[in-house]
């Protein structure tokens, strides 16, 4: 299920930036950190109780987060120009973050949001409870300062941006140890929290309020009902699930290309979401192998 939400956050966002046809498309880069910290606290609890394996655990996410984007970088590079320090994810100072590829802004809060998660095994839960309180409270004024909780991409929301991410993130982790005695749900019940997060993302954007709730309160509890269904594997959702990365690092150079056709979007999405799981298949996880082999010899 967390596989297929990851594939659906992705295509939303794509739709978003596609001439705005999933008008409230960027609550699912929220899901996104969210999923990010509940993943990341299974894959590693108990597993972190050294600085040499936070260390190797550090490494092991900048393989996992640094070849897409190098790629992603370079697919804005090529069709909006810039600067070249875009490959290595240092950001623009004054104005949009990623001018080459706008989206390039929430993979730098997602290695912030991975660095912050090894401090967390180091300093323990307090830590943990800081960093979920703060982003918070930094997020919550910056979304009733802005109007919208769209924000992390430009320079004058990084804060804000920052506490987003801060509190997704955090979120994503309480909500795995929340449900580590996981108990059977019923399936409609996972059906209506399904179409309760497709329908945020096709909310027309407007009040603060009511985004602020959707980020903290909605999307939230929604992943915490769906974290205990464990449905049959299923090949569609894992195959989604793989290829959102990709997706959402390449796609908004590209589907800008589209804009004001909606035929074009949809369809310039449908390539774009064959061409991602062609990257991941043929590149992405080539290359993450190599890097992981060369890592585990000089380690």
């Amino acid at each position: 299920m967390l596989d297929l939400l990851r594939g659906f956050a992705a295509i939303a966002v794509v739709l978003y930036h596609g001439d705005r046809l999933v008008p409230a498309g960027y609550f699912a880069v929220d899901l996104f950190f969210i999923l990010s910290g509940f993943v990341l606290a299974h894959a590693y609890r108990g597993r972190l109780r050294s600085r040499e394996e936070i260390v190797s655990f550090l490494v092991k996410r900048a393989i996992r987060l640094y070849p897409v984007m190098f790629l992603g970088a370079l697919v804005g590079l090529a069709i909006n120009g810039g600067s070249l320090k875009t490959l290595l994810l240092i950001p623009e100072t004054n104005g949009i973050l990623y001018p080459a590829n706008l989206p390039l802004w929430s993979l730098l809060f997602e290695a912030i949001a991975s660095v912050a998660f090894g401090l967390f095994h180091l300093f323990g839960k307090p830590m943990l409870a800081a960093f979920f309180l703060v982003g918070l409270a930094i997020f919550a004024f910056g979304v009733l300062k802005a109007g919208t909780a769209d924000l992390g991409f430009f320079s004058g929301a990084f804060g804000a941006g920052l506490g987003r991410t801060a509190f997704g993130f955090s979120a994503g982790i309480v909500i795995y140890y929340l449900c580590r005695g996981r108990h059977p749900i019923s399936p409609y019940l996972a059906v209506w929290c399904c179409l309760t997060i497709v329908a945020v993302t096709l909310l027309q954007p407007g009040s603060p309020l009511v985004e602020l709730l959707v980020v903290t309160v909605v999307l939230p509890l929604a992943i915490f009902v769906l974290a205990h269904l464990q449905p049959a594997s299923n090949g569609l959702a894992v195959w989604l699930g793989n290829l959102s990365y990709p997706l959402y690092a390449i796609h908004h150079p590209i589907i800008k290309l589209a804009e004001d056709s909606a035929v074009a979007v949809v369809a310039t999405c449908i390539a774009l979401v064959l061409v991602s799981a062609a990257i991941y298949r043929w590149y992405d996880v080539p290359v993450r192998q190599w890097l992981e082999k060369r890592w585990a010899e000089t380690a």
